[in-house]
């Protein structure tokens, strides 16, 4: 696998943890990036939580990329699921698998490589263990992909992102930028206010926005509403364009 051919084929969003809105934020970057002409695949290599339906695993944020992406079997989106909400490494040993790294790698390049852009959201955070001893920030390096951090504005924004950071560019990984994503509908406060100032000051990464909280998605029934004007109107993408 050639990692330098994927600069340009793709962005890796990854979370200061998990429940930052990571899907949400993946999902309105696919319809921005499809509605100004660029073929914008999803994938999600891996999901945990995902409930049975009609005999198999439904994953819920693989439906909502799939349906972002326009792709009709959202199981090309998420190929590998599990049905506890634990990571991975945890959920597969438990459910008596395991994941096969080698073929993961290979499964995302050739997924990547045979699509103009895809936009892969990987699970949980930037240390969640895939195997024992291989983590999301391998899958990332190994992909050769830019990232996008995703994290909340609120009270604990400024430690998560700065370790986040911190952690990236221990293994000079390439960050575009940080997303910060409105999880509750309230009158902002000044910590929300000051944080992603304080952040691009202590941080020197691109502060790309931070994305309101939108009433009218519905995730379980994958209607947008507003996603992409939300975006358009708060995250700045011109890099990726």
């Amino acid at each position: 696998m050639n990692r330098e051919d994927n600069v340009n084929k793709g962005i890796f969003i990854v979370g200061t943890d998990t429940e930052v809105g990571k899907t949400i934020v993946s999902a309105g970057l696919i319809r921005v990036l499809r509605k100004y002409g660029k073929d914008t695949k999803a994938l999600k290599p891996i999901a945990t939580g995902c409930e049975q339906r009609d005999g198999g695993l439904y994953s819920e944020d693989a439906a909502l990329l799939a349906a972002a992406a326009e792709i009709k079997d959202d199981r090309e989106v998420t190929p590998i699921r599990y049905s506890l909400p634990l990571s991975p490494h945890v959920a597969a040993t438990l459910e008596g698998s395991a994941i096969d790294v080698k073929a993961l790698l290979k499964m995302c390049a050739s997924y990547i490589k045979n699509n103009e852009f895809t936009v892969v959201e990987g699970i949980g955070g930037l240390l969640v263990p895939i195997t024992r001893d291989y983590f999301v920030s391998d899958l990332i390096a190994d992909l050769g992909l830019p990232v996008i951090v995703v994290g909340r504005v609120n009270l604990g924004a400024i430690n998560h992102t700065l370790l986040t950071v911190e952690a990236l560019k221990k293994r000079s990984l390439t960050i575009k930028g940080i997303i910060f994503n409105t999880l509750q509908e309230r009158e902002t406060t000044t910590v929300e206010k000051t944080n992603p100032a304080v952040i691009r000051e202590l941080t020197h990464v691109p502060m790309l926005g931070v994305l309101p909280y939108i009433r009218d998605i519905d995730i379980a029934r994958c209607e947008f509403g507003s996603l992409a004007k939300a975006f358009e109107e708060n995250i700045q993408i011109d890099g990726l364009l």
